[in-house]
């Protein structure tokens, strides 16, 4: 709302709209991320390379005289991260406890941090959108026709929190996520992924990843 109440739906450079969001600028990790964030639950569109706008939804959402209407967007921004959408599959009346979900989702490849700190902001989401007061179904995953990529790179450790990954001008792309993965020695390994990941996207990677495994 602060980016379309200064810009409406108009595009405007990513430094811009990092700016109006309350960010210095977008060179650095915190910012990317969260406009990453932003454009993976659809709440911002790119119309072109280096840009972005205020999606329809938002505009709907904030003008739309219907409860009932306000109330489907929330759920549909609710259930576009893949991650959401699974759980909301399992969890159809109500969601278990906190411990349950942490289980959840480190069955599906989250540390235990990560998984902790999910768990709290799906409740948290799924509480603002009012979710299981309202019969929406999920809808069908469409996968795009971009193929997904992966690079892998190793590094030092830096100091700080290792949760937030160092953004550097070769990948400091919004259409891709960093996630970091410790290895022996004080190493971690980097993948980046596009946004968003699907199931047969991680398919792939997880086959490519095993052919490219030798004994060394």
């Amino acid at each position: 709302m602060r980016l379309y109440d200064k810009e409406r739906r108009h595009a405007v450079p990513v430094e811009l709209a990092a700016q109006a969001l309350g960010y210095k600028g977008a060179k650095n990790g915190t910012a990317l991320t969260m406009i990453a964030t932003l454009r993976y639950y659809g709440l911002l569109d790119r119309p072109e390379e280096g840009m972005l706008r205020v999606s329809a939804d938002v505009e709907n959402y904030k003008f739309n005289p219907s409860d009932e209407e306000r109330a489907k967007l929330k759920v549909k921004w609710l259930q576009a991260p893949t991650v959401f959408s699974d759980l909301l599959s399992i969890y159809e009346k109500s969601l278990p406890s906190d411990d349950t979900l942490r289980y959840d989702l480190i069955k599906r490849g989250f540390n235990p941090e990560s998984a902790a700190e999910c768990a709290v902001v799906f409740r948290r989401s799924v509480d603002w959108a009012d979710f299981f007061n309202h019969s929406i179904p999920i809808p069908v995953e469409v996968e795009p026709d971009n193929t997904a990529q992966v690079v892998v790179e190793s590094t030092a450790a830096p100091t700080g929190d290792v949760r937030s990954p160092v953004i550097t001008n070769a990948i400091a792309n919004i259409d891709v996520d960093r996630i970091p993965i410790r290895l022996e020695g004080g190493r971690r390994a980097w993948i980046e992924v596009p946004l968003p990941l699907y199931e047969k996207d991680k398919e792939r990677i997880k086959a490519q990843i095993d052919l490219l495994l030798t004994d060394e």
